[in-house]
């Protein structure tokens, strides 16, 4: 599976045009940063988000991408804690109350999703 384009991204200022992360020590046009995606719609496309639309969409995708790694990290610790604590207190779900180990099972499933 090929790689993704190295974080951080940024939005080019005013503009919806998404720009990969700078390699001071690459002198190439690459190393200098590229445009990965840019939000503006095909010509035939019948909707058509409005300008402010585009670069909010376009600073929402730098957003998440920023914060992926992060995110699954964070997910990946709170998992642990609460299954070294069931574990240290033999604790098992309670079958009126699954909340904790139904959304435990969520992350768990989220974090194998992050991975593939």
């Amino acid at each position: 599976m090929t790689e993704h384009t190295p974080t951080p991204w940024r939005v080019e200022e005013g503009t919806d045009l998404i720009w990969g992360a700078c390699d001071p020590d690459d002198l190439t046009s690459r190393g200098m940063g590229y445009s990965i995606v840019e939000g503006k719609p095909p010509h035939w496309k019948p909707y058509k988000p409005s300008r402010d639309e585009r670069e909010a969409n376009a600073a929402f995708i730098v957003k998440a991408v920023n914060n992926h790694e992060a995110l699954v990290q964070a997910l990946q610790a709170l998992v642990d804690q609460v299954n070294d604590y069931e574990r240290v207190n033999n604790l098992a779900p309670n079958p009126g109350r699954t909340e904790c180990w139904d959304s435990v099972a969520i992350a768990k499933q989220v974090l194998r999703d992050s991975r593939t």
